[in-house]
């Protein structure tokens, strides 16, 4: 299957479980994202799902992106929850593999897909073993659940900064200042957001929150370099 296809398939396939959800008292978006990275257990989850009066993840996404930790109470704390926040950013690889397998993609794609799988999976692990050191397990769940479903915001910041920067860069702003400062505000905002969730969502010390976003984001990265050298390597 083509991969632009497939990626409207999962778009299209997802409003199902996300309406039969929304209808059980949950949040459309929430089974909407969930629905399009694992359809099937989706659809049958929702099926089986109680009927309940639950909080949307977006406005909880909402005040965090904007530094207001009420925004954790939007955000469950159950291991359903936190499944369901990690398959909606496991679509894009998802697709990935799917593309690779079907043979419309390119083979040296699978270490773009790799390098996704680690970035999306060495987060919940390293903080949960940190978690586990400074005893606040009992609030890595939603502090997790609230990370992942916090990426989404990121593309948004992203488009409000390239609309902000690229105002001033026709007022006058050097192009190549202009990219500088975009990445530089870009990355200064997604490790204050990484910090701000975690100091708010696990009750740590600012310290420790900041110790906390290094070492996920070294550990990560060394995770993603090292998935393309391998990739090389066997090429």
């Amino acid at each position: 299957m083509n991969p632009s296809a497939g990626i409207v398939l999962a778009l299209i396939l997802g409003i199902l479980p996300g309406i039969i959800a929304q209808r059980k008292g949950r949040c459309f978006i929430d089974w909407w994202l969930y629905g399009m990275a694992l359809f099937a257990v989706a659809l049958v989850h929702a099926l089986l799902l109680q009927p309940a009066r639950t909080r949307c993840i977006y406005k909880g996404v909402f005040l965090l992106a904007t530094g207001r930790s009420e925004g954790l109470e939007y955000f469950g704390d159950s291991s359903v929850r936190f499944l369901a926040s990690l398959a909606s950013l496991a679509l894009w690889p998802a697709i990935g593999m799917a593309a690779i397998a079907s043979g419309s993609a390119r083979p040296e794609m699978a270490s773009d897909v790799m390098a996704s799988v680690c970035a999306i999976l060495a987060p919940p692990v390293i903080t949960y073993e940190m978690a586990t050191r400074w005893d606040r397990v009992a609030r890595w769940t939603r502090y997790a659940t609230g990370f992942n479903w916090c990426q989404w915001a990121l593309p948004v910041a992203g488009i409000v900064l390239i609309t902000i920067i690229g105002e001033l860069n026709r007022s006058g702003l050097p192009s190549d200042a202009a990219v500088a400062l975009l990445v530089c505000a870009f990355t200064a905002y997604g490790l204050w957001l990484h910090w701000f969730i975690a100091w708010r969502g696990l009750v740590v010390s600012r310290l420790r929150a900041a110790l906390l976003v290094v070492v996920v984001n070294a550990v990560t990265v060394m995770l993603v370099v090292l998935s393309h050298l391998l990739a090389r390597v066997h090429a």
